[in-house]
């Protein structure tokens, strides 16, 4: 077995087509829709330590991780039709939001201040998207953004 320190970590949300295997070994969305809001599936490779989980909440969530498993699960309040309930949110899931909110925030901004260039050189949307990422940067930098109170 591999140390744990050897490990690449990292949380990874499975594409389209990239999870056609996992798609057999784990509980189908009808399964998973049977059994409720929150309810959650996982496989864990005992040779590389890698955790495969399937989480529904308002939509089917999918989760590969070789850093965290799904631990201990912690209420939390999710929208179901017109009203809040409480649902459990596992390890790996608490972790990828907590560390997505700057990813989130930056993809918006960009695609909110994007640049529209046309071009036929490749390299040239490489240098537009890192201007654009450079601006988005400064943006955030010089304007605080206001938190919304709760």
């Amino acid at each position: 077995m591999v140390p744990k320190a050897d490990l690449p970590c990292a949380i990874f949300v499975p594409q389209v087509g990239h999870q056609a295997g996992a798609d057999k070994l784990s509980k189908s969305k009808k399964v998973l829709e049977a059994a409720g809001q929150g309810s959650i599936d996982y496989r864990v490779d005992a040779n590389s330590n890698i955790a495969l989980v399937r989480w529904l909440d308002n939509g089917l969530v999918k989760l590969v991780s070789s850093f965290v498993g799904i631990g201990n699960g912690n209420p939390v309040k999710r929208w179901s039709a017109n009203k809040k309930i409480d649902v459990l949110c596992h390890q790996i899931v608490h972790e990828y939001n907590k560390h997505m909110e700057g990813v989130d925030l930056c993809d918006m901004l960009m695609a909110l201040y994007c640049i529209k260039l046309r071009t036929r050189k490749w390299y040239m949307h490489i240098v537009y998207y890192c201007i654009g990422v450079a601006i988005v940067a400064i943006r955030k930098k010089c304007f605080a953004f206001a938190e919304v109170p709760k």
